[in-house]
């Protein structure tokens, strides 16, 4: 999946999340990698909406927050043992944004990814 463009995988996040879920073995890093996917997942599910307007956008932001959390989490444990699995790049600023402009219009009308046609 290394060069699979993000939103020709996102409807993997699902299936991501329930293996994510059924390998974790109680460790901090597999606990944050549940959050990620789960939240990821949410996420999705938030902007897979349809209309102009999302109908609780707290709910997208809450996603965003988590994600975010327990991504930078699995950033730190990675790049602390020297690894560099879980980089940290600017689409992931771009989230706090979407999350604010989502209380004034869905974020379908104006989401994309930088680079991908």
């Amino acid at each position: 999946l290394k060069f699979i463009k993000a939103a020709e995988a996102r409807h993997l996040s699902r299936v991501v999340a329930a293996l994510a879920r059924e390998y974790n073995r109680g460790t901090q890093e597999h606990a944050h990698r549940d959050y990620v996917m789960t939240s990821l997942t949410n996420i999705y599910d938030q902007i897979e909406t349809r209309g102009f307007q999302l109908a609780d956008p707290s709910l997208l932001s809450k996603a965003i927050d988590t994600f975010l959390v327990h991504y930078s989490a699995l950033a730190r444990i990675s790049m602390e043992r020297g690894e560099f699995n879980w980089s940290i790049t600017p689409k992931l600023h771009f989230l706090c944004y979407l999350a604010e402009q989502a209380h004034f219009e869905h974020p379908r009308l104006y989401w994309n990814y930088s680079g991908e046609t």
